[in-house]
């Protein structure tokens, strides 16, 4: 879910024909830019201090080939960001997204970019997570494919406004109710300029 106004960018040498139905999408306007985003030149262009975060794709060709080419993606994201005076380093710099093929790889990004915002999702070990609990709770199968499946439900984080006006402050029972309105389920709650989110607290939690 994205917040009322949002953008998102998307450089790529190619246009995704997913595009086009991302198009439907409320909050978010969806542009796309022709380049390469292992060309610091190509990603000054967009401006990327001035993002909230910086998602790097691999391309699908699996294994090294992949994590060398977020690698060298990552490096560029950092030469636009010193072009423009700042650093992933800054607490102002936007979050880097992304997804790794070997745990090798998330460790060398996180050891040279220590205390930089980051996220990495690693589809492999995730995967073969998944494969574990199916085998360890085949009855909660048709939940985790409900969940990983393109068709199923999703877990998002949704800005506070969405449940509450500025001035309410609400218990998470109260902010459950609200989400149960809109046909959701509240799982937990992120405080602001915590990095973690607080999963299932208690009904009272303000």
């Amino acid at each position: 879910m994205a917040a009322p106004g949002s953008t998102l960018t998307v450089l790529s040498q190619e246009k995704p024909s997913e595009l086009s139905s991302l198009s439907l999408r409320k909050n978010v306007k969806i542009r796309h830019v022709k380049g390469d985003a292992s060309d610091p030149e190509a990603l000054s262009k967009l401006h990327l201090a001035k993002a909230d975060s910086v998602l790097v794709l691999q391309r699908g060709e699996g294994g090294e080939a992949d994590d060398a080419h977020s690698l060298l993606c990552i490096h560029a994201v950092q030469q636009a960001l010193a072009d423009a005076g700042t650093s992933l380093l800054d607490a102002s710099a936007p979050r880097l997204i992304g997804e790794l093929s070997s745990p090798e790889m998330e460790q060398l990004i996180c050891e040279q970019w220590p205390g930089a915002a980051e996220d990495f999702v690693l589809p492999r070990e995730l995967a073969s997570g998944t494969l574990v609990q199916f085998a360890l709770q085949p009855e909660l199968a048709a939940v985790f494919l409900e969940l990983l499946s393109a068709e199923g439900k999703e877990i998002f984080f949704a800005p506070a406004e969405v449940y509450a006006d500025a001035d309410e402050t609400l218990t998470f029972g109260e902010f459950c109710k609200r989400a149960r309105a809109r046909g959701e389920v509240a799982v937990g709650l992120q405080r602001a300029g915590e990095s973690m989110p607080e999963l299932n607290p208690s009904q009272g939690t303000k």
